[in-house]
């Protein structure tokens, strides 16, 4: 696809030539129309990155499990204050009968260490695990923020599993990929879906890495490309996944199918969390349920995972380790979906985030 986006593509491709990143993928589109659908570099050592590729997600993969969530809540069926183990009784233990689903979207649980083999457990092995974890200690729940990379992730998966009765890989594709034309996208591939899309899956890179050859990270291992990670095993094209984003720009409506209902998607990507710093950011950083929600007051140029200098105060979006971001900008119509496969290091990684979101900005004028 043609693009206006010239200094945001020759960024991407000027960190090809550096190291930075095998290869990234593009996406954006103004007032649902798409400006660039754009790959550069290599999906792997041996294949090349195309629009097309089915690439990683990682942390990303929160936003489609906090829709997930909302479907729920939105039928009645928890309410955000309700204290989590009402719903899973299990979940109380160690200190937890207080943490409600509000504290886990926010990052703001405090769930101690899991004592789980992640990669070789069952998800009913991981799921006990973190229910007999204990609170953190000396954790006010809601006054304390640490960013949870898994966790809640598989809590909240649980439960939505339990009320819809089914596994939840299966809700999501029913009640979100499905209805938004996103075929290519999944959070865990059986065999023969694994076998028919190989060719097209791209892998991550640890391009941070010393060695000559970036060493791909363990989800995407054979083994493990089938299990179903709510906090981060998801994939697909960049172009699949901005769907998604357009459907909460459209505030719950795409293509005339609606997913949410639209005070339903202002809930949810409304500020929750605010003014507390963050005890892995490493910064203070506001949060919806479940998304990040533009934190450039707390600095511009300090913030992880932002949305680069010139997004409007509502944006709102979610990021993907060291890798990647997708966001909405509200006040400019715009959706951005932007996926490296390199890990590069926090510090790197984020100036490269920050000045590819800020290009994109100055390349279509909405400085």
């Amino acid at each position: 696809m043609d693009t206006s986006l010239t200094r945001t593509v020759d960024l991407l491709h000027a960190g090809v030539g550096d190291g930075l990143h095998p290869g990234a993928q593009l996406y954006v589109s103004v007032e649902g129309s798409a400006v660039a659908d754009v790959a550069v570099g290599n999906a792997t050592t041996y294949r090349a990155m195309t629009s097309d590729t089915i690439t990683v997600w990682m942390s990303l993969t929160k936003g489609i499990t906090a829709v997930a969530v909302a479907q729920v809540w939105e039928k009645g069926r928890i309410g955000m204050d309700d204290p989590v183990c009402s719903h899973l009784p299990e979940f109380g233990a160690g200190g937890k009968e207080r943490l409600s689903f509000r504290h886990l979207l926010t990052h703001t649980a405090g769930i101690g260490p899991v004592d789980v083999a992640w990669s070789e457990s069952s998800w009913e092995e991981i799921v006990a695990g973190i229910c007999d974890a204990p609170l953190r200690e000396d954790w006010a729940p809601g006054r304390r923020a640490r960013y949870d990379v898994a966790n809640a992730w598989f809590v909240l998966a649980e439960i939505v599993s339990r009320k819809t009765g089914m596994a939840f890989d299966r809700y999501v594709h029913r009640e979100i990929f499905d209805p938004l034309d996103m075929s290519n996208c999944s959070l865990a591939m059986d065999s023969s879906t694994y076998q028919a899309k190989k060719d097209r899956i791209g892998l991550m890179y640890n391009t941070a890495s010393a060695t000559p050859e970036p060493t791909h990270y363990s989800v995407d291992l054979d083994r493990t490309i089938g299990q179903c990670v709510p906090g981060g095993s998801g994939r697909g094209p960049a172009r699949e996944l901005g769907r998604f984003y357009e459907m909460l720009l459209g505030k719950g409506r795409f293509n005339g199918k609606t997913i949410l209902l639209p005070q339903t998607v202002e809930a949810i990507t409304a500020r929750h969390r605010t003014g507390l710093k963050d005890e892995i950011l490493g910064h203070i950083v506001d949060m919806g349920l479940g998304f990040y929600v533009n934190s450039n007051i707390y600095g511009s140029e300090s913030v992880p995972y932002g949305f680069g200098r010139y997004a409007s105060p509502g944006s709102f979006g979610n990021a993907g380790y060291q890798s990647s971001i997708a966001f909405v900008d509200p006040d400019a119509r715009l959706v951005v979906v932007c996926i490296f496969n390199g890990t590069l290091g926090e510090e790197a990684h984020q100036v490269r985030n920050r000045e590819t979101n800020s290009a994109i900005y100055e390349d279509l004028g909405l400085t």
